[in-house]
């Protein structure tokens, strides 16, 4: 199989096999912030940029340009509206002045308005010679990267510039780079400065991911967690909107990185990377294994728009009398039996730079494919149909949300066209075969959540049958038993207007699915467990997907007196919640009205680039 296509002029290899840990990493802690803690952090920061950018508008700043991504989304070479879509350089330093100084003193869109034309007509301030000493090197030039500018602007400290999603004018949230250069035991600070969620569990204790090569090959070391002094902050660097005037702002990710070794190539991420290749290895691993193979039949669910293969794996116990690479629907069939079986469908990664969804998925993959009682029990009573990967494209190209056409996959289930969107119409096309040939039980597609910690589910409520009142809550209820990190009350059921289009309201709508969820899973950690906040591990990541099938083969078996149980359970629960729903001052109750406002704080109403995404 050759390298996988980006769709645009250029070639991103493979970053390469260093890239697998070989040492299990120690639990590291999550250190919750106050919210008092937390505005200080950013009110200090923002007088910091702000005296920086005052200073900055009567004197020449000594900063260096020291990388800048050599093609543009289209991959051509960089407009001059494309650098207009980037913080400095590429705007003018008298207009940030300017938008610093009317956040500060004016309020008013007139006053914002007034003093940005007046700042845009002033002429750009020229950066000075380079700063003295070598500097870092920087580079992004490899599969799922993203860095689009590296400025220095002091002598270990730099500005960075995420590039936005693949034909659109943002979704910078993931980062993904390689550094060299740099010495060990000295700090350097690094400030994003083009983030664009208005909220980040930077601000709650999250940290950066740092690989070095050198400790990998030498000492078996993989990711870890590094950096202090991270805040996440408004900064005064105008954000353009569909209106075209930047009446609005980024926000800054800054932290400080000691690296470990000298002439070492290290790589800073924002979650685990996990890319095309990594997929296409772990696949033909799965598929030629002797054991785990004998499970599964791989084939390609479509050809991507930058031609891509999307997979689509059959997970069940295959007849004896017939090879695996059959047709699936004769994979429903039960020796001996009239009854068929039944179907779950599991997908991950429509956005490319949730990666930890991979990292369940992988888990999951192991899990059904093991040689126990358990995984066996269930492939007789079910096929499952896995798509890994929904969004090839997007996860090549280091896209946060967005395919190679610039659109949020998950806002377009609804009416998916197969030119714009393949593996949505695809999928969605399977799925409706597989309602015809048998009971779909299941549908599950898999996310990371960047504002909340612990896992948690979005469901589709039951309003119209009080037979099965509260049933599409009993799965989630179960794995909350499974799985420590799963937060039972954190889950919602409701099906808002503006995530109509979504996989999951789609698929209760339109195939009457009653489990039809989102499993969404932090960027950070856990808060759930009985000693202290911890961050998620690629082991941890992958633990969570085999604990979604023991919760899955525990609802299966469940025996009808278990059922009544777990559902007087989860009435009481939701009582509780409603009561405290209704207290004087309360803002809701847990499981429905405050993870909602959150969620639609996060979401848009059709994958607009004008509101901060998250999620689902």
């Amino acid at each position: 199989m050759g390298p996988p296509q980006t769709g645009v002029r250029r070639e991103l290899p493979w970053p390469g096999i260093d890239f697998l840990e070989e040492r299990r990493p120690p639990r590291e802690p999550l250190s919750l912030i106050s919210k008092g803690e937390r505005r200080a952090r950013a009110a200090e920061m923002r007088r910091r940029d702000c005296e920086a950018i005052q200073r900055a508008r009567f004197k020449s700043g000594a900063e260096a340009l020291v990388y800048h991504a050599a093609v543009n989304e289209a991959g051509d070479e960089t407009s001059p509206h494309q650098e207009q879509m980037q913080p400095p350089r590429a705007l003018m330093v008298a207009a940030v002045a300017a938008n610093a100084e009317a956040k500060h003193v004016e309020r008013t869109r007139a006053g914002i308005e007034t003093r940005m034309a007046h700042a845009m007509s002033a002429a750009p301030v020229t950066p000075s010679a380079a700063i003295a000493g070598p500097s870092l090197s920087f580079d992004s030039s490899f599969e799922s990267m993203n860095l689009q500018r590296a400025t220095r602007v002091a002598e270990n400290e730099y500005n960075l510039t995420m590039t936005n999603d693949t034909r659109t004018t943002g979704h910078t949230q993931w980062y993904y780079f390689r550094v060299r250069g740099a010495k060990p035991g000295v700090s350097y600070k690094f400030n994003i400065i083009n983030m664009q969620k208005g909220r980040s569990l930077y601000e709650n204790g999250l940290r950066p991911l740092l690989y070095s090569e050198k400790r990998a090959s030498s000492e078996g070391i993989g990711w870890r967690r590094v950096g202090s002094d991270v805040c996440y902050y408004t900064n005064f660097y105008p954000r353009p909107t569909k209106s075209g005037r930047p009446t609005r702002t980024y926000h800054t990710l800054t932290f400080t990185v000691t690296f470990p070794l000298a002439n070492d190539t290290c790589y800073l991420a924002h979650c685990y990377p996990y890319t095309y290749s990594d997929l296409q290895r772990d696949l033909r691993a799965l598929s030629e294994d002797p054991q785990r193979g004998e499970f599964v039949n791989r084939q390609a669910l479509c050809t991507t728009l930058a031609g891509n293969r999307c997979d689509v794996l059959t997970i069940t116990n295959f007849g004896a009398e017939a090879p695996v690479g059959r047709e699936l629907a004769s994979a429903f069939d039960r020796p001996g039996s009239a009854r068929k079986k039944r179907a779950v469908v599991l997908s991950a990664r429509v956005h490319p730079g949730e990666t930890n969804a991979s990292y369940i998925m992988h888990g999951l993959l192991l899990a059904l494919t093991a040689d126990n009682e358990r995984a066996s029990a269930l492939r007789d009573e079910f096929v499952f149909v896995v798509v890994p990967m929904l969004n090839p494209d997007g996860v090549i190209n280091g896209n946060y949300r967005c395919s190679l056409a610039g659109c949020d996959l998950n806002r377009l289930w609804d009416a998916p066209h197969k030119h714009i969107a393949p593996p949505i119409y695809a999928l969605k096309t399977l799925m409706r075969e597989l309602k015809r040939t048998t009971e779909l039980t299941l549908f599950c597609d898999f996310h990371g959540h960047s504002r909340k910690e612990n896992a948690f589910i979005y469901g589709c409520h039951n309003n119209k049958d009080p037979n099965k009142k509260f049933h599409e809550r009993l799965f989630p209820r179960l794995l909350s038993m499974e799985c420590v990190p799963f937060s039972f009350d954190d889950c919602t059921f409701k099906m808002q207007e503006s995530k109509k289009s979504t996989a999951r309201i789609v698929c209760r709508k339109e195939l009457g699915l009653l489990n039809s969820f989102t499993l969404e899973v932090s960027f950070a950690g856990t808060t759930l467990d009985v000693e202290e906040p911890y961050h998620f591990s690629q082991d941890g990541y992958r633990a969570l997907g085999r604990d979604f099938v023991n919760a899955l083969h525990k609802y299966t078996f469940l025996q009808q007196e278990e059922i009544n149980e777990q559902m007087c359970e989860i009435e009481q629960v939701v009582r509780e919640q409603t009561a405290a729903a209704s207290l004087p001052g309360a803002a809701g109750s847990v499981g429905d009205s405050e993870n909602d406002k959150m969620d639609d704080e996060d979401s848009d109403s059709g994958g607009s680039d004008d509101d901060p995404l998250d999620g689902e």
